[in-house]
């Protein structure tokens, strides 16, 4: 009797979100592994939290993201079954595993939601991935994403959306800040190519939107010390004193999803910076559930997959 069970497993991951104020200090423990996180973090992550509504849309977007994918491979009646996992909230990267264990899936494919590939965080994926393949008696093959910034749905998805709220906009000189997460600076990460993908994404929108007066910051530094990516987005509003600036539009790159990073960082702190200069506050919508981010996964798993 032929194996029913699916060829392929693809698996969309993300850090994860809160979806409940009470998750958070689990939640932090988590992100900060030996270090536990102080009052004062706990309180002011939950301070960022109730701020957007006392959860993050990041868990049901990707979750939806995941639905869609599936729908674009069963149209086609190719055998991948979609899955997701997180690294820091439910379901985790060691259960996603366990559930494709049991169906008998024995290819599986992790696709890192991020469209650039953090060499940093590649190895923190990778890291959970073996510590849970490393407990399975028939563990099956995997391989990885490396990224899919520079594929033309993504880069049309994200040009429509910059089109769109260009449109909105009344009036005035216009200068966008295109925003990705900063990462820890280290001598490790020598060849790490975040940076050039990161400008190559840029490049790419802009041929789908026309030239557009434009700067680039990292957003959302983390707790740990050191050295970070710079210019951050504070550095960069800090340069729009006294030009001949009406309106700032940020994009994010880096980030797909709807998430802290963007509800927070963006709308709430980044808006305030800008108002405070007596400036307009935009910024262009988030791919989320867009289809053309929907197909340029598809693409990528395909090609990954050989399929």
């Amino acid at each position: 009797m032929k194996n029913s069970s699916p060829d392929y497993a693809l698996i969309l991951m993300a850090l994860g979100g809160l979806e409940s104020i009470a998750d958070i200090e689990p939640f932090l423990r988590r992100i900060m592994k030996k270090r536990p996180p102080t009052e004062a973090q706990i309180s002011e992550i939950k301070e960022r939290y109730q701020l957007i509504g006392g959860k993050s849309p990041l868990n049901e977007i990707t979750k939806a993201q995941a639905e869609m994918l599936q729908a674009r491979f069963d149209k086609e009646d190719i055998r991948v079954k979609v899955f997701t996992a997180f690294r820091f909230s439910p379901p985790y990267i060691a259960d996603t595993l366990s559930a494709i264990s049991a169906l008998g899936i024995e290819n599986v494919l992790a696709f890192n939601i991020a469209p650039q590939r953090s060499e940093m965080m590649i190895c923190q994926y990778r890291e959970e991935i073996d510590i849970a393949l490393a407990d399975m008696v028939y563990p099956p093959r995997f391989s990885f994403i490396n990224g899919y910034y520079s594929n033309e749905n993504f880069l049309k998805g994200m040009a429509e959306n910059v089109k769109k709220a260009m449109a909105n906009i009344d009036g005035g000189k216009t200068t966008i800040i295109f925003t990705a997460h900063s990462v820890p600076v280290r001598q490790e990460d020598k060849t790490d190519e975040y940076e050039k993908q990161l400008r190559e994404t840029v490049e790419g929108i802009l041929k789908y939107t026309g030239e557009i007066n434009h700067l680039f910051g990292y957003q959302s530094k983390g707790f740990s010390q050191g050295d970070w990516l710079e210019p951050s987005v504070e550095t960069v509003i800090e340069t729009l004193a006294d030009k001949d600036i009406k309106n700032v539009l940020f994009v994010s790159v880096g980030f797909v999803s709807d998430n802290l990073e963007i509800l927070y960082d963006i709308d709430i702190c980044y808006r305030k910076l800008v108002e405070d200069m007596g400036l307009k506050f935009y910024r262009s919508e988030s791919l989320n559930k867009n289809s053309k981010l929907i197909e340029a996964i598809y693409e990528t798993s395909r090609e990954r997959f050989k399929i």
